[in-house]
């Protein structure tokens, strides 16, 4: 902060008791090493820090929303700053920027026994923001023989771009999307996330790109980058290890439905007669299908997808063991090695999920946990 911005600041009537609090203006030039918790409204950026911050936690999913909590004094001053839906919340790690999402969900606790009051506050990523970024009735959501690419950007540019209101400005990378054409229906009514979720061929996250933007790049299913650096060794890196093998997933037949006018269709696993599981069937739904055709052709991927079922390993890493994103991330295909009676691996796995919980005291290294699972193809490099 410069001598004229600190002069500026000492002034303000809000800036400098919320300061003498515990709140200060944020200068992302004087974000230092650990982690650095921001608040602002989504159009005008990271504005003040809370240095009050507890209990903070954050998620991230290869498939799923990501989520961050953390918990304030119920006498904090941030809280005048800090409104449900409306502001958003960035999350530093040694200046890099980890997270960003928007309030959603809060809880105030008074406890006259104790003589506290606490505010549990809940974020939500914008991935999930786009699960409440419904495709509208005035359109009609079809496509025919066209890339996915053109899809996706047609969405956001009818859907998110052009809507009405305040709005994050979204970079959409679609160049690792395929290039084959295709026909596409989807209902109106249905959600961006929905939408993109069922569109085949490729995964997509959606991250922040600078302290205003989000970018949802589009990713080889194949994805992501082997990381050499990075070792999960029980013993060593991990001092934990969770097994879990979910069978209720697993399928060799599926009953599909589409759009109310289609007749269900029902597919079976190549080889169905001679597994020794028998037939175990699953029902699957995606009202976005309006053609018989997409109907068998998700019906059969279904009964295929659905044999694929692995172990997924949840591993707590040794305290200090990760640092950053930098150290590991979603998608990477680290070196996984366990050795203890029935279990035996020493192979490539690749990263699924990752959970944070920061420690409040800055001399004790995070809580982390890392969730592995063994990845149907690895790269070559």
């Amino acid at each position: 902060m410069t001598s004229a911005e600190l002069e500026t600041w000492l002034t303000d009537p809000v800036a400098y008791p919320l300061a003498k609090s515990g709140v200060v203006p944020f200068a992302a030039a004087n974000v230092g090493l650990g982690w650095s918790i921001v608040i602002g409204d989504q159009n005008i950026g990271p504005q003040y820090e809370l240095t009050g911050a507890t209990q903070r936690a954050m998620a991230f999913h290869i498939s799923e929303s990501g989520t961050f909590t953390f918990q304030l004094d119920g006498n904090d001053p941030a809280l005048e700053f800090i409104k449900e839906l409306v502001t958003d919340v960035w999350a530093f790690r040694n200046g890099v920027l980890v997270f960003r999402g928007r309030i959603g969900s809060t809880t105030d606790t008074l406890d006259g026994q104790a003589d506290t009051y606490t505010v549990a506050i809940n974020c939500f990523d914008y991935r999930e923001w786009l699960g409440r970024q419904v495709l509208q009735p005035s359109r009609k959501w079809s496509w025919r023989t066209v890339t996915q690419a053109k899809i996706l950007n047609d969405m956001f540019a009818w859907c998110i771009n052009g809507q009405t209101g305040l709005h994050p400005t979204f970079t959409v990378d679609t160049t690792q999307m395929p290039t084959s054409t295709v026909n596409y229906d989807v209902t109106a009514g249905t959600s961006m996330k929905e939408a993109i979720g069922v569109m085949s061929g490729f995964g997509w996250q959606v991250y922040p790109n600078s302290l205003k933007g989000i970018t949802l790049k589009a990713i080889s299913p194949w994805y992501y980058a082997i990381n050499n650096e990075f070792v999960l060794e029980y013993g060593g890196t991990v001092d934990q290890i969770t097994r879990s093998l979910d069978t209720a997933g697993y399928a060799n037949s599926s009953v599909y439905t589409g759009d109310m006018k289609l007749p269900p269709i029902q597919s079976d696993a190549a080889g169905i007669s001679t597994m020794p599981q028998g037939r175990l069937a699953s029902i699957g739904s995606n009202p976005a299908i309006v053609t018989t055709k997409q109907l068998q052709q998700a019906a059969a991927s279904d009964a295929s997808r659905s044999q694929n079922v692995v172990p997924s390993w949840s591993c707590h890493l040794t305290p200090g063991t990760w640092l950053s994103p930098a150290d590991a991330w979603l998608g990477d295909i680290c070196r996984f090695y366990v050795w203890r009676n029935r279990l035996k691996v020493n192979d490539r796995y690749r990263i699924t999920d990752i959970e944070v919980k920061i420690d409040d005291d800055s001399n004790r290294a995070d809580d982390v946990t890392i969730t592995v699972a063994k990845p149907p193809y690895i790269p070559s490099s």
